[in-house]
């Protein structure tokens, strides 16, 4: 394999591995499944030996390994900044803007209100990209992004903007069949799980090793998928109180919630742009106004 197949595509891989938890969250992030990342991360090691090492379970980059990251976020940067200076309009008011949040969150609280945005900015065009994969701002692959998780790296800034809640719930049905759940187990229970791994964390610290031990029947990547799922009597999942709260099909089972915060972030390379500020302000209104339906009784 020469140098062409290695890098960066191969190098990019490395980054995600190393950021992640977890083989199937940086298989989230890059967009493809688990096998593919190993089958690259093997390329790698091939290739250029010595770039990382492997410790329980984890990828760790080695020293070489740190300078070829850093290498590859020069590179992706100056491809940011090359992309920001072609795309921008009079002082970056006029123009496209890519806004990426969850499928869920962009059909309650997005949709609803472009019809208003667009009367209100007529410059500004949003292409909304709803979906749960985290998309590489630094590279380009969206300008504006929600995020439960604040990233870490350069090229992007994020700034806080409400929490956001979420609990376990199925359907009424499914408890009048199944029986009641009880917090800190799912012992012969069905559970519908996130295709990126099991959501946890402060209050569902419990929840990785409950699964493993309940039949995981269905896995979806959006949070409205598992919802639907729910609905229809399939298991217990974890939602965002936003969609389940309300939902008289469904039940909260326990008590226990994970409240996480919700984050803003923005392509630094063109944050100041009009255009991208406008939209950062709006949909970070959007989620202050929806405040107390993310995350009811937070602060």
């Amino acid at each position: 394999m020469g140098c062409v197949d290695a890098t960066p595509a191969l190098v990019r891989t490395l980054a995600a591995a190393c950021a992640a938890a977890s083989m199937a969250r940086a298989a989230e992030a890059l967009g493809v499944d688990k096998a593919t990342v190993s089958r690259r991360l093997a390329a790698l090691e091939r290739a250029r030996p010595g770039l990382f090492e492997r410790r329980g379970g984890r990828i760790t980059p080695t020293a070489a390994g740190v300078r070829a990251l850093e290498a590859l976020a020069t590179i992706d940067l100056g491809e940011a900044r090359l992309r920001a200076e072609l795309a921008a309009g009079p002082q970056g008011s006029r123009g496209v803007v890519r806004l990426t949040v969850p499928a869920f969150l962009a059909a309650e609280l997005v949709l609803p209100a472009l019809p208003a945005f667009a009367a209100a900015h007529p410059e500004i065009d949003i292409t909304l990209l709803a979906t749960s994969r985290l998309l590489d701002l630094a590279r380009g692959e969206a300008d504006v992004a929600v995020r439960n998780v604040a990233p870490a790296g350069p090229g992007v800034v994020a700034r806080r903007a409400c929490a956001f809640a979420v609990g376990l719930y199925a359907a009424r049905s499914y408890v009048a069949k199944r029986g009641a759940v009880t917090s800190g187990s799912l012992d012969g229970h069905d559970f519908l799980d996130f295709e990126f791994g099991t959501i946890s964390g402060p209050g569902l610290a419990w929840l990785p090793a409950a699964v493993q031990r309940a039949r995981v029947v269905f896995r979806g990547d959006d949070a409205a998928l598992l919802h639907t799922a729910a609905r229809a009597g399939l298991g217990v999942a974890v939602l965002p109180r936003l969609l389940a709260d309300h939902d008289r099909e469904l039940v909260r089972v326990v008590p226990d919630e994970l409240v996480t915060t919700v984050h803003v972030v923005v392509r630094e390379e063109i944050r100041r742009m009009a255009r991208v500020r406008t939209v950062a302000a709006w949909i970070a209104q959007r989620l202050h106004e929806a405040r107390a339906r993310l995350a009811p009784g937070a602060a």
